[in-house]
């Protein structure tokens, strides 16, 4: 079980209290507005446990760990999405190395006796297996390559993204899909979890979904964000991909191929590095430009300013797209 302080507040850290098994003395931890991992306790049932560990960030980055219980510091070095990979001493010798399966299951290959729990974007690691992790807002256990609870917005992330609404998602009668065609409410990151993360266990990035019959609509919203103008934005930015690959059919998509539309569902594709670069780059120059036009008229100026900062740095950072230029 955990219980917590602060949920949902942007200018204040929260604390997460973990224990599983029954009478079992739970581990404090202490998280970012962001909802990035600041700092820990050991299991303990005092009221004011000394804290343990403490972890250092340099935007979505672990970069460092401060061990309390030696007083050492260990240096982070993480992939692309932000997962761990191996840590070094003070005198650069690697201390602690894992190996991941494709669901995030690590495997020790130096350092296993080590605190680390960091494992994929937003997973803490429990104390009772090494196959369950906490993931902010639900559990999540990689020999399954599922969470053990539903999606707590809703039904595959609670329906298609509605362009400029304000209100979260939800299916009706009209939609391309019913519920059941959706219902992802288990999976991770639309089961790709080398493409994409769900850092926070709520519904993954919007996505470019098939209707079956040769067209795209937007799907499986955002649902920690609510502003109009984000949302509209959002939409803009998918909506350039499934035009882009309407254009591409060769690409994927949901064009017609072989005399055959792509199934309803979400849309697959398959390009080159480069190709796909230049697909992801354009759709968030779009978003951002979207973004900027509205900037001076929208309700809430500061959630927009916030959103395009977001997404020139992740736009930077995934791939290393021209945002001087923007």
């Amino acid at each position: 079980m955990h219980s917590n302080q602060g949920r949902g507040l942007s200018a204040a850290v929260f604390l997460v209290s973990l224990a599983l098994a029954a009478g079992a003395a739970p581990r404090r931890t202490l998280y970012s507005p962001e909802k990035r991992l600041l700092a820990e306790t050991g299991p303990a049932s005092v009221p004011q446990p000394p804290v343990e560990q403490e972890y250092v960030w340099f935007r979505d980055l672990p970069v460092a760990q401060f061990d309390g219980t030696d007083q050492s510091v260990r240096w982070t070095f993480a992939d692309q999405l932000g997962t761990p990979l191996l840590q070094t001493g003070s005198a650069g010798d690697v201390v602690w190395r894992v190996e991941y399966e494709p669901f995030g299951i690590a495997r020790p290959r130096a350092g296993a006796a080590l605190r680390q729990p960091l494992r994929l974007p937003g997973q803490q690691l429990s104390d009772e297996s090494p196959d369950l992790v906490y993931n902010v807002e639900r559990w999540y256990r990689g020999g399954w390559s599922r969470f053990t609870q539903a999606d707590p917005v809703g039904v595959g992330g609670a329906g298609v993204l509605v362009a400029g609404s304000g209100r979260r998602p939800t299916f009706t009668e009209s939609d391309a899909f019913t519920a059941s065609d959706l219902d992802h409410s288990y999976e991770y990151a639309f089961d790709n979890p080398l493409r994409f993360e769900d850092p926070e266990g709520l519904a993954g990035a919007a996505h470019v979904c098939c209707d079956g019959a040769g067209g795209f609509t937007i799907c499986s919203g955002p649902q920690d964000i609510k502003d109009p103008d984000v949302l509209a934005c959002i939409a803009a930015h998918e909506k350039d991909h499934g035009e882009w690959l309407a254009k591409h059919p060769a690409c994927g998509g949901c064009g017609v191929k072989d005399g055959k539309p792509a199934p309803a569902g979400f849309a697959d594709w398959s390009m080159g590095s480069g190709q796909y670069r230049v697909f992801e780059c354009r759709a968030y120059q779009v978003e951002v430009e979207c973004l900027e036009q509205r900037k001076g008229t929208a309700g809430n100026p500061s959630a927009v300013l916030s959103r395009i900062n977001t997404m020139k740095r992740e736009a930077k950072k995934r791939f290393h797209c021209p945002i001087e230029t923007w």
